[in-house]
């Protein structure tokens, strides 16, 4: 049997190294590692300093600007392999990600040098591994400082100048774009400038037999649109033959407590790679949370020879249709899942660190639940962050919740990415490993290009990206870049200054980031600032903890400035209502139900998480803690939602208060929980403890409808207005909207016309 040996488990250790350069035939320098200490794996060289008392926990700025000293050298991490091989066996290296720079030895031979963050490394150990043991395995990792820089040409510098004029370019740093690498490590307006560097995905051993599997991709397509649905298997194998001659594949498919098997014979013609069908009786569908139960099926292809298993390979999938169609307005956002239309109720998702191999399993999970119990069902893997780690997207399929993958291409504004032969043959060699690691996953609905970047002075990396889906998975949809064909990232508010009312108006077919800076709970601000927080936003430590002062106070107002308490609660509400705004103005244009001209396929806030104690765009802070937009995310992602469309203005005592109200059902009329056929609906609206409106409706389907209008005297300036949907008396939908939320002037024509030129630029 094949056996996979987690080397996470080793006793590891680490030490640095003098810099030297990054060539085909490093030299093995270990020698000159003074002192060596534990190590975490996978982890990351900041992580371990901290954990040996050799560097500061990168928490604060200061602490982080005192380990920079670590990017100037090199490192070293070792671990003693205790057991051999019997003659018999083959041993095989994976490691999923070294970040960046590496070179691998088994005691004094080296094995393999290798530059790129995302692709799998599989190194063949044997012959050199031998029965007895112990052997030395050996990493030798450069520090970042050794990463390729741009040059700085008087153009760039401009390029620079013209970013900072229009209020785009603070966090603009061309090195990031030098090389396929996490492009937020190098600094962004929620995250620090600090490197990951170290093994910071999962690494293990695999011992086989006569064979190694190199490469396994199974696509089940089902036969029929039922469910469950008979499935053919179209298996790509890739192996590396060491003895013995396979004679046929057997592909093993269990789900639930029922297991098929299927075999099929291989002739001499049949050399890896090695293209096989195979048909299995029905299995269930993966569905995402809202539109069923999230099925998956266990997967395992034996490569057998005639004395018996080469060797074998599984992954855990998911029967799952996707594919991107066009809306009733020609704009290609109708995501369709298992043939249903389904809308996005989305958010991005960052690294969940700073150091992103640190995140552990129990991480994902509490964060992805949280996502999922605030009625997210997908997110968007942004650009600028990691390709996420198998934790990740193990839990998005067991939860159900849909994603989509961006390729590590973001913001380059007015520039580019290189264009070289060699950069885009390291973009294309990163990719193809990220493909192969997550195209099983069935909650990876979607790949994209990158996070705004111009489609067409970057279309020799996006050409080389399709490329390498199209060899690689080819069934999912490819979306060149976010923005693009009709995506609107809006910024206007925000960096353009424009009322936060003008979210509710929004009439894009798909709308992918917006979003207020908030600051964190009190408990998160007592642990950025142990010694005590400064009372002023405008203080030096809140702007290198990201806060954007300027703009904070022109959303929350000027009794922000009067204390900190005041800033927490009032950015937080602000944010609140902002992200309602934007989310119902949306959901409200959802197809199915009442007709509209302006269809909406979904939306995505910006952003659900963050990976370091900050002032960000967050509902949820780096230490876990929700911001008050998370409830107002939950209200009105509720699959079931009531919602109202009215005036934000400041309402007092004489005013009228109008408000068209509307239902909007996102769940198929299969999904347990929703009210039974019988009995009517009731919709309520009240303003504070007055109910000023009824009105019985028919059970919904699928889509937005509208269910009238509403109008109000006022006797006092109102706090609340809330909504309820009933069923036979008992509450199955409620919202609320905070009318005392603060609202800003108009947009100072200044950073209008700055917006403008902006939005011109960068599309040019």
């Amino acid at each position: 049997m094949t056996r996979h040996i987690d080397l996470s488990a080793l006793t590891w250790r680490m030490g640095p190294a003098p810099r030297q350069p990054f060539t085909a035939r490093p030299a093995d320098d270990r020698r000159a590692v003074r002192a060596w200490h534990p190590a975490r794996v996978p982890g990351a060289v900041r992580a371990d300093l901290a954990a040996a008392g050799l560097a500061p926990r990168p928490e604060t700025p200061e602490d982080i600007a005192a380990g920079d000293w670590a990017d100037a050298v090199d490192w070293w991490y070792e671990a003693q392999l205790l057991a051999g091989r019997r003659s018999d066996e083959q041993v095989v290296l994976e490691a999923d990600g070294i970040d960046d720079r590496c070179a691998v030895w088994l005691d004094d031979r080296l094995l393999a040098v290798h530059a790129g963050m995302f692709a799998r490394q599989a190194l063949p150990l044997s012959p050199w591994i031998d029965a007895a043991g112990p052997h030395t395995l050996a990493i030798r990792i450069w520090g970042t400082g050794a990463l390729p820089r741009l040059p700085n040409p008087p153009w760039r510098r401009l390029v620079r100048g013209a970013l900072r004029l229009t209020g785009v370019g603070t966090e603009y740093f061309p090195d990031r774009m030098a090389t396929p690498h996490a492009p937020f490590s190098f600094g962004w307006d929620f995250a620090p400038r600090i490197f990951g560097s170290g093994v910071w995905d999962d690494i293990r051993l695999v011992v086989c037999r006569g064979a190694y599997i190199a490469d396994l991709r199974a696509t089940p397509e089902p036969l029929t649109a039922d469910d469950p649905a008979p499935v053919r298997w179209r298996v790509r194998l890739a192996w590396r033959q060491f003895t013995g001659t396979p004679v046929a594949v057997e592909l093993e498919v269990a789900q639930g407590d029922v297991t098929h098997k299927v075999r099929c014979d291989v002739t001499t013609e049949d050399v890896s790679p090695a293209e096989l069908t195979f048909e299995t009786p029905p299995l269930r569908r993966w569905w995402p949370w809202d539109q069923g139960e999230p099925h998956l099926c266990r997967v395992t292809v034996r490569l057998l020879g005639a004395a018996g298993p080469l060797d074998e390979a599984s992954l855990t999938t998911g029967v799952c249709t996707v594919r991107r169609e066009a809306l009733a307005d020609g704009t290609p956002w109708r995501f369709v899942i298992n043939g249903r239309p389904v809308f996005l109720r989305g958010a991005n998702w960052t690294p969940a660190d700073i150091l992103p191999g640190t995140v552990t399993p129990a991480d994902y999970a509490r964060l992805l639940v949280m996502a999922r119990d605030a009625g997210v069902n997908f997110l968007r893997v942004w650009g600028g962050g990691v390709r996420e780690r198998a934790a990740f997207w193990e839990t998005c399929d067991r939860l159900g919740l849909m994603a989509w993958q961006e390729f590590p291409l973001a913001c380059a504004f007015l520039d580019h990415h290189p264009r070289t032969a060699a950069y885009l043959a390291a973009l294309a060699d990163e990719a193809r490993g990220a493909i192969r690691s997550l195209r099983h996953h069935p909650s990876l609905i979607a790949w994209c290009g990158g996070n705004e970047i111009n489609p067409r002075r970057e279309r020799l990396p996006l050409a080389a990206l399709a490329e390498a889906l199209a060899q690689e998975d080819g069934r999912r949809p490819w979306i060149p870049a976010s923005p693009s064909d009709g995506d609107v990232h809006q910024w206007n508010v925000w960096h353009g200054f424009a009322p936060w009312t003008e979210l509710s108006e929004q009439a894009p077919p798909f709308m992918s980031e917006f979003g207020l800076q908030a600051l964190p709970d009190a408990a998160t601000v007592a642990e950025m600032f142990p010694a005590g927080a400064p009372q002023s936003l405008f203080a030096a430590a809140w702007r290198a903890r990201k806060a954007q002062p300027d703009k904070l106070r022109h959303y929350a107002g000027p009794e922000m400035t009067a204390s900190l308490a005041n800033a927490i609660r009032l950015t937080q509400r602000v944010q609140a209502a902002a992200l309602q705004a934007g989310i119902e103005a949306c959901r409200i244009r959802r197809e199915g139900g009442d007709p509209t001209e302006r269809p909406c396929g979904g939306v995505a806030f910006w952003q659900f998480n963050e990976p370091w104690r900050a002032v960000s765009w967050s509902v949820v802070d780096r230490a876990g803690r929700p911001k008050a937009a998370y409830a107002a995310v939950t209200r009105s992602y509720r699959p079931l939602l009531i919602a109202a469309q009215f005036p934000r203005r400041e309402y007092r005592a004489g005013d009228i208060f109008e408000a068209e109200l509307w239902l909007v059902n996102d769940l198929p009329p299969s999904k347990p929980g929703f009210p039974a056929e019988d009995g009517a609906l009731t919709a309520e609206a009240w303003l504070d403890d007055r109910r000023v409106w009824a009105a019985d409706t028919a059970r919904p389907g699928t889509g937005a409808y509208r269910l009238g209008a509403m109008r109000a005297a006022l006797a006092a300036r109102p706090e609340a207005l809330t909504l309820r949907l009933l069923h036979r008396g008992a509450v199955v939908a409620e919202n609320r909207y905070d009318l005392q939320v603060p609202l800003p002037g108009p947009q100072p024509l200044a950073n209008r016309l700055l917006r403008w030129l902006a939005d011109r630029l960068l599309a040019a």
